[in-house]
């Protein structure tokens, strides 16, 4: 968020007291997380509000909105910040780089494809003016709120995205906590439906899956079970990414890494945390697949 300020301000100062428009029009950056957030991915779409001088308004605040992407994903020294996916603004690759409030609201309403209402459970405000920040927040909970009128539909799509997401990301065997049926990003695509089943404003995954309990998406044992599945794979996930940036092999890892490991998970040995993940993973999925099918 501090990125996102100070690459804004930066690009102000820089390029837009030319402008015979208000700073206000250019923002904010809507940050859309499509079951990215267990990964370094961000995906990251630029609103403006500006109803006239459109065309002047749309060019700087697609600048700005590219200088914030580079500022946020360039390769540096120590790495980089994030990996920034800009697919996932509205219409992809075929829309346009910063689009009106006005055009946001048209295409959520009438063009957007149920993965991207999914996106939009977890759709948070990160730069830019108040007033147009409440107005882009109104607006989400308002299009959650007309599209979870269609549950059957959301459940099929959700289906077949799940068994897409499969199909290219089966998952790489027991360590991977990231890919695979009830692991994280199955976990994270079960609670946004749930979030949009029940339209929900929650964006975080663990409030999304309490607010399907309390929307009758399952059942208390079921969202305890959801958590801890998510919370183990979590921590295994981060932890595991801190040592190797591909799927980690607790049996080749040296005792050090081993036993950092164990601690951030709270496992006793290799083995404990092996038959844990499988016993949560398998209990995750077939949760999953039974609220699909309902």
């Amino acid at each position: 968020k501090a990125v996102l300020f100070g690459s804004v301000l930066k690009y102000e100062d820089r390029h837009l007291a030319r402008l015979s428009v208000q700073r206000a029009r250019i923002r904010p950056l809507l940050s859309y997380s499509v079951l990215m957030l267990s990964t370094t991915a961000l995906g990251l779409s630029c609103l403006f509000a500006a109803r006239a001088h459109l065309t002047a308004v749309a060019g700087e605040s697609a600048n700005g909105y590219l200088q914030v992407v580079t500022a946020l994903s360039a390769q540096t020294a120590e790495g980089r910040l994030y990996e920034v996916d800009v697919r996932l603004r509205p219409s992809g690759r075929q829309g346009a780089v910063a689009t009106s409030i006005d055009s946001f609201r048209s295409y959520q309403r009438d063009e957007a494809w149920t993965w991207e209402h999914l996106a939009l459970t977890r759709a948070r405000v990160m730069a830019g003016q108040p007033d147009l920040a409440a107005e882009v927040e109104s607006f989400r909970r308002a299009v959650l709120a007309e599209k979870s009128a269609h549950p059957a539909k959301i459940r099929a799509d959700t289906a077949e995205m799940r068994a897409r997401l499969q199909a290219a990301k089966p998952g790489e065997g027991d360590w991977d906590a990231k890919f695979g049926r009830g692991r994280l990003m199955d976990i994270e695509l079960c609670a946004q439906m749930a979030a949009l089943l029940t339209a929900s404003p929650a964006c975080q995954i663990e409030r999304q899956i309490a607010a399907g309990g309390k929307g009758g998406e399952w059942s208390h044992s079921d969202q305890t079970a959801l958590l801890d599945a998510y919370r183990v794979l979590w921590r295994l996930q981060s932890a595991a990414r801190l040592l190797s940036d591909k799927t980690i092999d607790l049996l080749a890892l040296g005792i050090g890494g081993r036993d950092f490991l164990l601690r951030e998970t709270g496992a006793r040995s290799v083995e404990d945390l092996g038959q844990r993940l499988r016993d949560l993973v398998a209990r995750a999925d077939a949760i999953i697949s039974a609220r699909m099918r309902a």
